[in-house]
């Protein structure tokens, strides 16, 4: 028999705080028994009307890394806390469970490019086979952002797998100088709901074999905003944010929602990769505020927080 990728046993932790707010949250979304023994309720707030729901997950090192700087790779991060190895794979499985919640996963251009066998596909049966009982597709649409288009890896796994789908959102003009590079690989898409809801059903018909492109901003400007936007108009409820710069750039403009943020027991040091470090900082006047909703731990060397913004 083969051996099970993620142990209950392994990977059970204890809720040790709960926000004022967790009770009155309307939503549970992956209600079954290993969600329940391992994280128990995922409950969420209603979906916005105008936008989707945005939530982020990534692991930090106590001083707030997020990869080494002798690698881009940050389930190191996870991977390399000797003291809890276990916890590290419990960070892992909050990821599946993020994915397995969500109808999209975005991700940077340069995220994939640093990580060429990166895809946003659940590796666990039992939660694959709850998402799919909540009548969510197999395999989470894939929104892949970048500006120019100039560094996007049109030969990663994620468009070289014709069982992912994706949607590529570029800038106006990144979007036409991505069309005139390679006009073979791309599907124009103008954010309708029919014409997303026609891609999606078209595996069979081999649709997947090339990428939606929906342009999003002015200029050459991707604006994060319309993003979300228009991935709600397409039908998109709740997406799973795995770009920290873009991550940062909703927490600029006061869409993103939600970050469920882990902590491995490890410090890096150095200038080690940071969420948002590309972007300007925040002012002592204006900058976002977080309430935590639920507090987890595995041990007392990885702690993992959902953080939920405030409006």
């Amino acid at each position: 028999m083969e051996e099970e990728r993620f142990p209950v046993d392994r990977l059970r932790l204890s809720r040790i705080y709960t926000g004022r707010e967790w009770e009155s949250l309307p939503e549970t979304l992956l209600s079954c028994p290993k969600v329940e023994e391992i994280y128990g309720p995922l409950k969420f707030p209603a979906v916005h009307a105008d936008r989707c729901y945005t939530f982020g997950s990534f692991v930090m090192s106590i001083d707030g890394r997020i990869a080494f700087p002798a690698s881009p790779d940050g389930t190191l991060i996870a991977k390399s806390n000797r003291i809890d190895p276990d916890g590290g794979l419990c960070d892992y499985w909050i990821l599946n469970l993020l994915r397995a919640a969500s109808d999209a996963v975005i991700m940077g251009s340069l995220t994939i490019k640093r990580e060429p066998r990166l895809t946003g596909r659940i590796f666990d049966p039992a939660l694959l086979e709850q998402r799919c009982a909540e009548r969510r597709m197999p395999v989470p649409l894939h929104v892949i952002l970048s500006r120019s288009g100039e560094n996007l890896p049109l030969d990663h796994r994620i468009y070289a797998d014709d069982t992912i789908p994706v949607v590529t959102v570029l800038s106006p003009s990144g979007g036409a100088a991505l069309k005139k590079r390679a006009p073979d690989r791309f599907i124009p898409f103008s954010g309708d709901r029919e014409e997303l809801s026609h891609y999606l059903g078209g595996e069979k018909e081999g649709l997947w074999h090339r990428s939606l492109l929906l342009s999003a901003g002015e200029g050459d400007q991707l604006l994060s905003s319309e993003v979300v936007r228009l991935l709600a108009g397409a039908g998109i409820r709740r997406a799973l944010v795995e770009s920290p710069t873009f991550l940062a750039s909703l927490l600029a403009s006061g869409d993103l929602d939600e970050l469920f943020l882990n902590t491995s027991g490890i410090f890096v040091g150095g200038k080690a990769l940071t969420i948002g470090e590309q972007l300007c900082s925040f002012t002592p006047e204006s900058h976002p505020h977080a309430r935590v909703l639920t507090m987890h731990a595995h041990s007392d060397a990885f702690f993992y927080t959902r953080y939920r913004f405030s409006d």
